[in-house]
């Protein structure tokens, strides 16, 4: 449902919102037959996932054209975040106490230059294109065109509407990514951490104000506190074959219908509580033979 908010404000049909899902239903199950050395053909994917032959062409062209957004932007999330971490967090841009230096644009005046950093966080990248994001997101400014303040170790780009919807997209996988990590993980792997705290009263305006100014001081510097322990771990916790972690946090207006989803706050809780407990995954043959109707009541045998 909130989703919705920003396909009508961006003209996105239920036509189109299909389209992408079938598409990225196809790209996976391609996958997921590649990993298990099986054949993808046109007609086995289409029998899987209950799509004509037609449209399973469709969608394998469209991956095979398709270009990625985050292509398309010169500079990356992970550039920006990175470059912020380091200015923060190395002792040639950072004060012993993790504050951000003032930062010259020259590189001929030794180590404390934007150059430099750039050279440190994201070799190659195009520096203009970079500062003016930095600039464009409010998180650094220039004084006497020759120096470039910090001014904020978070970035939240604002104007440039793609990046948002890129941002948002990268995000919601994430969390996506979690809950089916939880539901189809093996008993014997730990569970990823999850969790939401939700006020049991409803809040006016003013109190609403008030949680959003909490939660955005502790949780900044508990995320800055978690970035910093991440950038001194090192061998033998880091390797270039390994996968990236991250955890996030977000506030959040509970949605109307959460009222049939949760029937209480108790509910709630012990939903949030269960995280922790195992679940298995069982994989159904959608090409085997159906047992008993497909509506009505369950034939015997059946519960």
């Amino acid at each position: 449902m909130p989703l919705m908010k920003v396909a009508f404000q961006y003209g996105v049909s239920a036509g189109d919102i299909s389209q992408v899902v079938r598409q990225v239903y196809v790209g996976a199950l391609e996958r997921r037959l590649a990993m298990q050395g099986r054949p993808a053909s046109d007609a086995r994917l289409a029998v899987m996932g209950g799509f004509t032959k037609g449209e399973v062409q469709t969608a394998r062209e469209a991956l095979r054209s398709g270009v990625s957004i985050n292509s398309t932007k010169s500079i990356s999330l992970d550039q920006i975040t990175g470059l912020l971490t380091i200015w923060h967090t190395d002792s040639r841009f950072s004060t012993a106490y993790g504050l951000a230096l003032d930062l010259s644009l020259d590189r001929n005046e030794g180590q404390r230059t934007v150059p430099t950093l750039i050279d440190a966080a994201c070799p190659g990248v195009d520096q203009d294109a970079l500062l003016d994001e930095l600039v464009a997101s409010g998180c650094v400014e220039i004084h006497d065109e020759r120096f470039v303040r910090c001014l904020s170790r978070a970035y939240v780009p604002k104007g440039r509407e793609v990046g948002k919807i890129a941002r948002m997209g990268r995000f919601l996988a994430a969390i996506s990514e979690n809950f089916s990590y939880n539901v189809l993980r093996d008993e014997s792997e730990p569970g990823y951490f999850e969790r939401a705290v939700i006020a049991e009263s409803a809040l006016t305006e003013e109190g609403k104000a008030l949680f959003l100014q909490l939660v955005e001081t502790k949780g900044q510097s508990l995320l800055e506190e978690i970035d910093t322990w991440l950038t001194g771990l090192g061998p033998p916790y880091v390797t270039p074959r390994g996968k990236k972690y991250g955890f996030g946090l977000y506030f959040f207006e509970e949605p109307e219908l959460a009222a049939t989803l949760d029937s209480s706050a108790n509910e709630w809780r012990q939903q949030r509580g269960n995280t922790e407990r195992s679940h298995s995954a069982d994989e159904i043959d959608v090409l085997a033979p159906r047992i008993g109707p497909l509506q009505g009541k369950p034939t015997q045998g059946e519960h």
